[in-house]
């Protein structure tokens, strides 16, 4: 039998259990959010390493450090994309490709890198109208930072599906956001060559030459291009891709015309 002074003893004991059990919600609480955050550092540290392996084109390495920060956040949806660069660009395994960019656009829909590159993913496969449809999906959020890019791709889409004057458009946007980006530049001259159109061709591919005096692929369209209208100065961009890329197929074959033309 509880006399008062255990009654007192009781009560004090129970208040205690219910100031404990109050206090063990954020307690537990608190160890929650201490290992989320534990882990989001741990999946940014990991996420650092895998760039850090790509640029050094180390890309084994690479792979296996985005996989480790998803094991810390499954919703990185860097690392999804990084991933699906990996599988697309280096592995060729483009079904994966298309399922990891897919689950990054789950995690945010507005991820304009992840639409780009399931675009050129699409167009690794010649699937042209999905990668239309993945880089006009790029291009609707307002803050992606490169559009010139999905414009640019968007471009060679619509040239490869025979829509030439739709390329040309888009390559021209491509130009808009970004006046020194050479690729648009030879998509216009590759556009207008198929329209017959010779000297708006030459002279975009000039340009594209002009931006970049490296751009090896548009020196041969123009050297291609010229040898019916000027032979000496065809050979002048073929010499510049011997020159450039002696070992290489057009150099190889440069060589060849330098030899039929002179």
């Amino acid at each position: 039998m509880i006399n008062i002074v255990d009654r007192k003893g009781a009560n004090y004991m129970l208040r205690g259990l219910l100031v404990f059990v109050g206090i063990l919600p954020l307690l537990l609480l608190s160890c929650a959010t201490t290992s989320s955050v534990d882990n989001m550092q741990q999946a940014s540290v990991h996420l650092k390493l895998g760039l850090a392996y790509l640029d050094e084109n180390n890309v084994q390495l690479a792979y296996v450090e985005f996989q480790k920060v998803l094991e810390f956040n499954p919703r990185d949806k860097e690392a999804l994309n990084a991933i699906g660069v990996i599988y697309s660009e280096r592995f060729k395994q483009y079904d994966d490709a298309i399922r990891s960019f897919k689950k990054a656009l789950e995690i945010d829909p507005d991820y304009s890198d992840a639409y780009h590159n399931l675009g050129v993913t699409y167009a690794n496969l010649k699937e042209w109208d999905k990668a239309i449809d993945a880089f006009k999906s790029a291009l609707k959020n307002k803050f992606y930072k490169t559009p010139e890019r999905s414009f640019n791709n968007l471009g060679f889409a619509y040239y490869e599906k025979g829509d030439y004057l739709k390329a040309i458009d888009s390559f021209k946007d491509a130009i808009r956001r970004s006046s020194g980006f050479p690729l648009p530049y030879y998509g216009i001259g590759l556009s207008y060559l198929k329209l017959d159109k010779t000297g708006e061709a030459i002279e975009n591919l000039k340009k594209a030459i002009t931006l970049d005096p490296n751009y090896i692929d548009a020196r041969w369209e123009l050297a291609m291009t010229l040898i019916k209208s000027d032979k000496e100065k065809a050979i002048t961009e073929f010499k510049e891709i011997v020159k450039l890329s002696p070992d290489s197929e057009k150099g190889k074959e440069a060589k060849r015309y330098i030899q039929l033309l002179q």
